[in-house]
């Protein structure tokens, strides 16, 4: 009902919910309290959480005539220098980590930089080559500029993964001021000093969870967050207003669930690198790899002029089940499928969860000309400017049915949707496209031949639990679950991966395009240890799904005597 969405987006559009503050702690209280007043099962979980909170930069061009500041905002988890650094200013134009690693390393070293690359780990390099800071330019034409982060450290740090923070300040500057700084060093050196005031701090968060039981422990995990730069209203705050309106129907439909629903809403997303969700998976990892069947992640749904969908999906659920609901529910097909990039709080690879959607609602191309990630692509992303008059409520509506579509026959049907025949044929493109676009030294011929073997246990296995839901079930969730921990990472299944852009079975494909005559000696090297190490870790791997499926085989033929 659009009078329950409503009454949540007008409370939020007062809290400026950035995790740790009053605001964000009145967020979750009246989720929880809402959830409470329709009857619904739900806690408030808290943990203490690591935050990096932009307060204040300043950049000045320094020259013999004039001092000129430059609007900037410093950058989430870079370095806190309120003191001041002064530089010679370097423009990279290439802006590639590559172009960094092989041509740049000795030019920045000493300078501040200046760059259109907004990436994590290149602003992490910037720090081990020894550059002074990094001014990100924005890629769009907007006026205002954008919050943002350049931490590399999913969820909070360790002692291990703590050192990998950027040691440099790092500001954004506009389009135009990008350029301005771009025509002044064609002219002549240009001298800039950068300041910035960034507040690191522990701080305890509230996550406010919904329970919505099934007949069985069985659930899937629906999730968003709800804290935000600013006020928020289409990031996160319609999203918000969807995960709550869906679980007060969910609860009211409830004696129709074979699979629980669990509704989280997540802190810590903006000024914390996914430490809500990362915490929860920590904490839960247990009941998420036995019982977990579906994560579907809600961000920024019901922007102005966001009407095409781009779906995130691992694919073992299949490219037709998702275009024929969006098709019945949008009336158009997806405007595409995309990889699950390393965002979104998709924190859940390593809990052996076969289904992964993430819903990118999104502006007809003709129409986008802003370079924002989210918000539907609106100009006014992570700005002040994510206000209320952003949210296009009959859009809001039509993306929770949307939502709702996806999530019935996951919750109510025995069998969640699955579809190994092509998950298995796209999972096998991925590998053979980069056996084929990289050096004859990197030999995925074992890769590619245990994946067969798995193919054929998986048939296998499938029809001889073909009268067995609960069965098949358990068989998709290793199978999907345990390839698309493979696909979406190179760590272990209790850690994470760098926040950093990344291929699919990104341990093998950083092999992708690489040829030992293009590459320094060094790197080449460096990548062909790390492919032998990820190529053993493949091939392991998969042996054990292999393995775990021929065990549960057994264990049923037993059962059948």
């Amino acid at each position: 009902e659009r009078k329950h969405m409503d009454n949540l987006l007008n409370y939020f559009a007062s809290l400026d919910r950035l995790s740790g503050s009053p605001d964000a702690g009145k967020a979750a209280e009246y989720i929880l309290e809402t959830l409470k007043s329709w009857g619904v099962q739900c806690e408030m979980l808290e943990f203490e959480s690591y935050l990096s909170n932009p307060v204040g930069s300043s950049l000045t061009i320094e020259d013999s005539y004039e001092t000129n500041e430059i609007s900037s905002r410093p950058r989430s988890f870079a370095a806190n220098v309120p003191e001041g650094i002064e530089g010679v200013l370097w423009y990279d134009e290439d802006g590639t980590v590559k172009d960094l690693r092989n041509k740049h390393k000795d030019q920045v070293r000493g300078k501040i930089v200046l760059s259109f690359n907004y990436d994590e780990d290149y602003a992490r390099i910037l720090s081990d080559f020894g550059a002074l800071g990094l001014v990100q330019i924005w890629h769009s034409d907007e006026e205002i500029i954008h919050e943002d982060t350049v931490g590399c450290v999913w969820g909070t740090p360790t002692l291990l993964t703590e050192p990998m923070l950027p040691r440099i300040p790092v500001v954004g500057v506009t389009l135009q001021s990008g350029k301005t700084l771009i025509g002044k060093l064609k002219q002549d050196e240009v001298k800039v000093r950068i300041t910035t005031d960034i507040c690191y701090e522990i701080q305890k968060l509230q996550l406010p969870v919904a329970y919505i039981p099934g007949k069985t422990k069985d659930f899937v995990l629906l999730s968003g967050h709800y804290d935000s730069w600013y006020y928020g209203a289409t990031d996160n705050g319609t999203g918000n207003a969807l995960c709550l309106e869906i679980a007060r129907i969910i609860h009211k439909n409830r004696e129709m669930l074979e699979k629980g629903l669990v509704v989280a809403w997540w802190p810590g997303h903006s000024n914390g690198r996914y430490s809500g969700s990362t915490w929860f998976c920590d904490q839960y990892w247990s009941e998420l790899n036995e019982h977990c069947y579906g994560h579907i992640n809600m961000d920024s749904p019901g922007c102005c002029g966001a009407e095409q969908v781009v779906l995130g999906t691992t694919r073992f659920e299949g490219t037709a089940f998702l275009k024929e609901k969006t098709e019945s529910c949008l009336g158009r097909e997806p405007k595409g499928y995309s990889q699950l990039f390393k965002g979104a709080d998709q924190s859940f690879f390593g809990c052996r969860i076969p289904i992964h959607i993430y819903p990118m609602f999104k502006q007809a191309e003709g129409n986008k000309i802003y370079a924002s990630p989210g918000s539907g692509g609106g100009w006014w992303w992570h700005t002040p400017a994510d206000t209320s008059d952003k949210v296009d409520m009959n859009l809001l509506l039509r993306d929770t049915k949307y939502i709702i579509s996806l999530l019935e026959p996951m919750l109510c049907d025995s069998l969640i949707p699955s579809d190994g025949e092509n998950y298995f044929d796209y999972i096998r493109e991925i590998l053979v496209s980069y056996d084929k676009q990289s050096d004859e030294e990197f030999h995925f011929n074992q890769i590619i031949e245990v994946l067969e073997q798995a193919n054929e246990a998986f048939v296998k296995a499938s029809g001889t639990f073909r009268d067995d839901v609960s069965a098949l079930n358990r068989l998709y969730k290793i199978v999907g679950g345990e390839l698309n921990r493979l696909m979406n990472s190179c760590s272990d299944r209790y850690d994470f991966d760098l926040a950093m852009p990344a291929s699919l079975f990104p341990g093998l494909g950083i092999v992708n395009g690489v040829y030992k005559d293009t590459c320094s000696p060094k790197e080449y090297l460096f990548i062909k240890t790390q492919f032998v190490r990820q190529k053993n870790r493949f091939i392991n791997e998969v042996k054990h799904i292999i393995t775990e499926i021929n065990g549960l085989e057994q264990v049923y033929r037993e059962g059948e005597k």
